[in-house]
Order: C-alpha cells, then sequence, then structure tokens
C-alpha cells in the first residue's frame, strides 16, 4: 500500500480514479501589480491572495494551484478571481469543486517539484495520482464535513487573535494605571487626575512607588557545564537555554542534567523565578521572557531575576513582557555578530511598583485572559488534529461518511490488492 507521504495513500482498485479524469490544470495569466486597481474581484499567486482587480479571469468559485514558488500550495475562492501566471486553476464540475479542493489541498503536490531551480510543478504529474472517488452524495457530505471544521479553525484562530489583542491594550492600561482596592481599573488620568502623580515615567497612581529595576531585584548568570562529562546530561534538573523560551511558559522539550552539575557548571534557581534572555540572535526578533514553575538551572546567555519582598516574581515577568519592545529598542552588537543587551541599561530602568495585594490583583486579571488564550488554543489544536485524521480517514475511503455520521464503529472494507 502506497502512503500519502508518497502521493498515493490508497490501495489500487476498488474506487479508485486518476484525478487527470476528474480535473484540468489550466494556466492562469500574467497581471503585473502596477497594473491591479486594488479593488474587485480577488488576484491570486501561487501562495494565495496577493491582490484585488476590477476584472476577473475565472468565474468563481474555484480553486488555484501553486505552479512556480509554492509549489502544490492549494487555495479557495468563493469568488470570481484572477488566478496569475504562476498558478494553475482547476477545470472541473462545480458539483464536485469542494471535494476536489480537500483532495488536493490534502495530496502532498510539494513533492512533484520537477525543477531544478525554480520550484515547478508539471499537471501531467498531477493528472496521474490516483485517488479515491465516492458517490456525489458522499462527495458532498465529506466536503460539508471537512469545510465546517475549517470554519470552525477559522473562528477560533480570530478568537485568539482578538484575545491577544485585547490582552496587549490590557498589559499597558493594567501596568499604567493598575487595579483599585475594589478591583476595578483605574479611570484615565484624564478622568481623574487626583488619583496620579507625575513620574519620569509619565503620570502613574499616587500610591505606587518608583525604583529602579536594579535596586529591587537580585540577578544572577548561569552556565554551561562541561560536555565532557556525559553523565552529566542525563539528570532530572532542566536546563534553560533561549530556545526553550519561545512562550511565556518554558517548553516541555527543554534537556535536563544532573545536580552535580546544575552546582558545578550553572546555578540552580527556585520555582517562580523570571528569566530574561541578554545575548543571541534571538534578540533580533524578540524579547523572551518567561517564570519557571520548578527548580532548574540556566546558561550564559540568560540572566535570572528575583523579584525583593514588595515586588512579586509573577508581576515583574508581565513587566518585562509588557515591556519588550523598548528592550528590543536597546539591543546592541555583540562580538561575531551576536546581539546583546547591556545590564546597566537594564538595572537603572525606572519602574512603577505597586503595593503587593495591587500586584496580586493585576498579576491575576492578567493570567485569566492568558488562562482564556490558552483554553482557545487548546481547542484550536484539537479542531486541526481532528480535521487532519478526518481528511486522511475521509479521503482515502478508510471510513465511510456515510458510517461516521450514523454513529456507527465504522469498519473499512477489504479493497482489492494490486495483483503481484
Amino acid at each position: 500500500m502506497r502512503r500519502r507521504g508518497s502521493c498515493g495513500g490508497f490501495w489500487r482498485g476498488w474506487g479508485m480514479c486518476e484525478l487527470g479524469r476528474l480535473i484540468k490544470l489550466e494556466y492562469g495569466a500574467a497581471l503585473l501589480a502596477e497594473f491591479r486597481t486594488g479593488h474587485g474581484f480577488p488576484v491570486f499567486g501561487s501562495n494565495g491572495e496577493v491582490g484585488r482587480h476590477s476584472k476577473c479571469l475565472v468565474e468563481g468559485p474555484g480553486i488555484i494551484v501553486g505552479r512556480k514558488g509554492s509549489v502544490g500550495k492549494v487555495s479557495w475562492s468563493s469568488e470570481s478571481f484572477w488566478p496569475i501566471d504562476t498558478t494553475y486553476f482547476v477545470s472541473a464540475t462545480k458539483e464536485k469543486l469542494k471535494w476536489l479542493y480537500w483532495i488536493l489541498y490534502w495530496l502532498p503536490l510539494e513533492r512533484l517539484d520537477t525543477s531544478t531551480g525554480v520550484p515547478g510543478l508539471n499537471r501531467n504529474d498531477v493528472y496521474s495520482l490516483s485517488v479515491f472517488e465516492p458517490s456525489d452524495d458522499e462527495k458532498r457530505m465529506v466536503a460539508q464535513i471537512l469545510d465546517t471544521l475549517d470554519t470552525t479553525i477559522r473562528q477560533t484562530e480570530a478568537i485568539i487573535a482578538k484575545l491577544q489583542q485585547v490582552k496587549q491594550g490590557l498589559l499597558h492600561d493594567l501596568l499604567t494605571r493598575g487595579i483599585d482596592a475594589n478591583g476595578q481599573l483605574r479611570p484615565p488620568v484624564e478622568q481623574a487626575p487626583h488619583l496620579y502623580k507625575e513620574s519620569p515615567l509619565g503620570w502613574v497612581p499616587r500610591e505606587w512607588d518608583l525604583s529602579n529595576l536594579g535596586e529591587k531585584t537580585d540577578w544572577f548568570s548561569g552556565g554551561t557545564p562541561s560536555k565532557a562529562h556525559r553523565l552529566w546530561w542525563s539528570g532530572d534538573i532542566p536546563f534553560l537555554t533561549p530556545k526553550d523560551m519561545k512562550r511565556f511558559e518554558i517548553e516541555e522539550t527543554i534537556e535536563n542534567i544532573t545536580m552535580e552539575a546544575a552546582h558545578f557548571g550553572s546555578k540552580l534557581m527556585s520555582a517562580e523565578t523570571v528569566f530574561i534572555v541578554v545575548r543571541g540572535m534571538i534578540l533580533a526578533h524578540t524579547f523572551p521572557v518567561c517564570i519557571s514553575s520548578c527548580p532548574l538551572v540556566f546558561n550564559q546567555d540568560i540572566k535570572a531575576i528575583s523579584g525583593r519582598c514588595d515586588i512579586s516574581s509573577r508581576f515583574l515577568a508581565h513587566w518585562f513582557v509588557a515591556n519588550s519592545s523598548m528592550f528590543l529598542r536597546k539591543v546592541t552588537e555583540a562580538t561575531h555578530g551576536t546581539k546583546k543587551l547591556d545590564l546597566q541599561i537594564l538595572h537603572t530602568t525606572l519602574i512603577g511598583i505597586p503595593s503587593p495585594e495591587e500586584q496580586t490583583r493585576i498579576v491575576r486579571r492578567i493570567e485569566s485572559i492568558d488562562h482564556a488564550i490558552s483554553v482557545e488554543l487548546a481547542r484550536h489544536n484539537q479542531t486541526k488534529s481532528l480535521k487532519s485524521a478526518l481528511m486522511d480517514d475521509l479521503l482515502t475511503g478508510r471510513v465511510r461518511v456515510t458510517a461516521l455520521l450514523s454513529g456507527e464503529t465504522p469498519v473499512p472494507e477489504e479493497p482489492e490488492r494490486e495483483s503481484e
């Protein structure tokens, strides 16, 4: 049996059909960017929509397939469109178009690249692929199921994007206006100037203290234990490097070392310690911040920061996140083209410090929206996994859609094997 990874994925014989009997791939037409009107119908390149134009080339809906550049990338247009000359568009029976879209989307067409320099897709290679062809009713039901899942995924992505936007605005408000004793965000200074005082940071709540970051925190340096001691790298103490800090929480794939290595080559820090990257190419794009949920050690490109009695680590971590763009603007070149942050700049940076009770209220508000984002991300990943699994099952005929919709446990029919 040939699997999907080799552009097959099906038993031959039973229910099979070559794509060339179902579709024709037609060439798009050139339409330079300077000649597009910017409004009207979508213009598609090999990687998706690239603009708008007042005229269309193909009556929609339709399927666009990347021919040059993003080879095999499949796009759907629900309206009439203009495919440019780096693409094919699909000519087929309209009733089958959405099912064919999912077939083409699912097939690894990018593996059919036949060029040596610029990637290219030969349509004859596509035509020769064999796919499972169910009845027209089943085609329609398969397309409806996958469309529904795809819509759910896009809606969840929109919710996540909205929550992330809300969080960005909330971070700014919480760290400049704070939350009063009644649990309410203080009104802006324009509405209640008596609640604020002027400071080098601008207007801040009257109750807040101002201090240099270095005066309110303790800083620790890490290191990398010698790789020569192989037994050091088989322990249960997490060893943190910048690549493990792509999110606020630490990645689960972090490497572990022994307690002996932790004390000899680095420094063991307790849970609820804040870590920031101060050196490395990652600083060219982002300012990674994380907070540990367990004791760990860290390498020389990271600084560990612990808040003193009047500043919580979680408040400090969120403050770093909110001010990451400011720190990125202060990144300079180090040796061999790497990036670094000057510790003197970090230590002398001003921070507004609410009371410990208000810090707790602020952190709870921020982490409540973080939880909402995490819930939506989990739902998004779950739906994507379900969609991927159903595509493999339904588009190969391994699971028939009628059995799936009836709630029966589907038993795949035994297909005919190729004769040897």
